[in-house]
């Protein structure tokens, strides 16, 4: 390499960096959350907030970025400063599931559901628990509907909710708030396996025609016992437990 290529190779890295900055400066201006995507010889290619999901996801289709190509995320703070994450594509998809489905497409669909299996489940159980407690005493499933309906209002807060919760307690006897937090968890547990059982199927007979990354590999043989087998197979177990044991349980306790 002589030194006019030097210097010229030089210049090029200098305006390909003026011109990262520029664009820097100007997302920093009109947007508090970004990234900015490594794509070699020092350029990057930056997505801002409202574009990150879909322009991403096009880019990735149409092999633009590979999996271990560098992501940094920059992040407002309050104070007005700037915080910047270092990470690369493969850990950066995990975040969403529009771009996680590109490279996995049976499990993204899995964990979906799993999460809306649980919240389901969390919904019916409270639901549930409600009924039960206004055959025996309306009043206590007002009560408790009123404590469920607490933990909803961020504006009470943690010593707002405490609170509530030491006067019914003193004038009903019943913990309602331990009633509702029991019952969420029950129907969580009830719910995840079914979500992510019917979440893996979904996942396996769509995965052939859902669009993927260029660079995206076969998931791995085990995927449907992981995200469907073993699932369903829990749910059996689970459920037989909930009907045959622990709901004869809490009738008799009730009673």
């Amino acid at each position: 390499m002589n030194s006019n290529q030097a210097i010229s190779e030089t210049g090029v890295f200098l305006d390909i960096q003026q011109q990262n900055d520029n664009v820097l400066e100007r997302l920093k201006q009109r947007s508090d959350r970004f990234i900015g995507v490594n794509e070699g010889s020092g350029s990057s290619r930056y997505y801002d907030k409202h574009e990150v999901i879909s322009g991403l996801r096009n880019d990735l289709i149409n092999g633009r970025h590979q999996r271990d190509s560098s992501v940094v995320v920059y992040a407002k703070k309050e104070d007005g400063t700037w915080d910047q994450t270092k990470t690369n594509i493969d850990d950066f998809v995990r975040s969403d599931f529009d771009l996680r489905v590109l490279y996995h497409p049976v499990w993204s669909y899995a964990m979906a559901g799993l999460k809306w299996g649980a919240l389901a489940g969390v919904a019916i159980k409270l639901a549930d628990t409600a009924l039960m407690l206004a055959y025996v005493n309306p009043g206590f499933a007002f009560l408790f509907l009123v404590a469920i309906g607490v933990c909803f209002i961020p504006s009470i807060g943690v010593l707002g909710v405490c609170l509530i919760s030491f006067f019914m307690i003193k004038y009903s006897h019943v913990n309602f708030f331990l009633m509702g937090s029991a019952s969420a968890f029950v129907g969580a547990a009830l719910g995840c396996l079914p979500g992510m059982a019917i979440g893996g199927i979904i996942g396996l007979s769509r995965r052939n025609g859902l669009p993927r990354a260029q660079d995206a590999q076969i998931e791995s043989p085990s995927i449907m016992l992981n995200a469907f087998v073993l699932p369903l197979l829990g749910t059996i177990g689970l459920w037989a437990f909930y009907i045959f044991v622990f709901n004869p349980w809490l009738m008799n306790y009730l009673q």
